[in-house]
């Protein structure tokens, strides 16, 4: 029986399993996904990249990750699949970022109120992002998607503003 390549990759992040990672598979559908995994009730809006690009998401609370694990999808695809604080533990995010070498792009990343100025570490080639804050070099975000160009990376994947909860109203 041959194993489904979006289950495989998917059930690697989910053990956090990082070694050798080369993106997320294309064409995986969400509603294959969703039979088996036991995602949250509901479902929601976010946007990324510079294109705006509108995503439904569904959150996963999974065993070993600090916060939940979110997996956007754009017309039933999934296309992207971001948590927050992936590690605090310096030693143990010094061993992701050896693991993956020179970032092949940094970009500044908004995170608690404030910008990481080249906090965006980016391996486009490898569908990852991780964002560090060079403080405490902890990894406060972690992003995979599909392999693609720096250029396709920075329209659909970037997180370009913090998430709002409500949106701007007029005065």
């Amino acid at each position: 029986m041959t194993r489904d390549p979006c289950r495989t990759i998917l059930e690697a992040l989910l053990a956090r399993r990082l070694d050798g990672w080369r993106g997320l598979a294309q064409g995986c559908r969400m509603e294959d996904v969703a039979h088996w995994l036991a995602f949250r009730a509901g479902a929601g809006r976010a946007f990324f990249g510079s294109d705006s690009v509108d995503y439904e998401f569904r959150a996963l609370a999974q065993p070993g990750f600090a916060s939940d694990v979110f997996f956007h999808s754009h017309a039933g695809v999934l296309e992207l699949v971001t948590t927050d604080n992936w590690s605090l533990n310096h030693q143990a995010c010094d061993a992701v970022r050896a693991a993956l070498g020179d970032p092949q792009a940094t970009f500044d990343f908004p995170w608690s109120g404030d910008v990481l100025a080249d906090g965006a570490w980016v391996w486009p080639a490898r569908g990852i992002e991780i964002a560090v804050v060079p403080a405490t070099r902890a990894i406060v975000r972690l992003a995979v998607f599909p392999p693609c160009s720096v250029e396709t990376y920075g329209r659909r994947y970037r997180k370009i503003a913090p998430a709002r909860e409500f949106p701007d109203t007029p005065a």
